[in-house]
């Protein structure tokens, strides 16, 4: 699999979803995601956002291979509603901020695009590159990709594992990039040449390692709350009962009284293609 069919998002805390080409896994997501897909076949999830509101906009391809948009939005996102209809709402990818209200928003077919976001209005009123998408964070941060692989982003203090890595790329080596909105230097990016960085809480961290360890060509760089990054090459890679045993005495040690058994009971959904 290539890091190009890669797809993740996150949503209010605790909240993800993960796309990749035997699949699709998510955890805790608003109740109108599993009306849409209980049912329905997905082949593959093109573009996910939803906040901690439970608004959530949604495209995938059905197995058909034709397109597929639903979404569920407060009445503040009406702009929004307005630019998606008139741009055809498949054609649309669509990124929520961290306060209800801000989004942004691009259509593949034509390169327009709009946003309710006072960073963006600062920094990018003049921009006339055309957007591959755009993650908005916390405090107003951002990371934007566009169509040429140029890169841009304002990240303040609030993602410096995010920062290392966005100051040694160069044009094209950013495939994919999702800020997690609510909670600083959470972050999920994929780079060209098939390593993939996953900062998150340590069950999602492990969670997206063991989905990700069938692909051979992929490397998962995890944070420091697991501790280990893991090359997939053939059939080394796998987890060992010794770092498996590693990582249950980290959710132990690190998280407190009750949270453990909610933490190592929580539970994730896959969907097999």
């Amino acid at each position: 699999m290539s890091v190009y069919d890669l797809y993740f998002s996150f949503g209010k805390p605790g909240t993800y979803t993960l796309d990749h080409t035997e699949g699709h896994c998510s955890q805790r997501m608003p109740k109108n995601y599993y009306e849409w897909t209980e049912n329905r076949p997905i082949k593959a999830i093109k573009h996910l956002s939803s906040d901690a509101h439970d608004n959530i906009f949604m495209v995938w391809t059905s197995d058909n291979r034709s397109l597929v948009c639903e979404s569920h939005l407060n009445p503040i996102y009406l702009p929004l509603q307005r630019f998606c209809a008139k741009e055809g709402d498949v054609n649309c990818r669509v990124q929520f901020g961290p306060i209800l209200g801000e989004y942004f928003v691009t259509s593949e077919r034509t390169g327009r695009c709009q946003w309710v976001s006072r960073q963006l209005d600062r920094d990018m009123s003049t921009e006339t590159g055309r957007f591959k998408l755009c993650s908005l964070g916390i405090d107003d941060t951002y990371v934007a990709i566009f169509t040429d692989g140029s890169v841009k982003w304002s990240l303040g203090d609030e993602y410096p594992g995010l920062l290392k890595i966005l100051k040694r790329v160069r044009q094209g080596d950013l495939v994919f990039a999702a800020l997690n909105p609510y909670r600083a230097n959470e972050f999920f990016v994929a780079l060209a040449d098939g390593i993939v960085h996953i900062r998150a809480s340590a069950l999602v961290e492990k969670h997206v390692l063991d989905v990700l360890a069938q692909y051979p060509n992929l490397m998962v760089v995890t944070s420091d709350v697991i501790k280990y990054t893991r090359t997939i090459s053939g059939d080394q890679g796998f987890l060992t009962k010794f770092r498996t045993k590693d990582f249950i005495k980290f959710i132990a040690k690190n998280v407190a009284g009750g949270v453990i058994s909610s933490a190592v009971a929580a539970t994730f959904s896959c969907t097999v293609m």
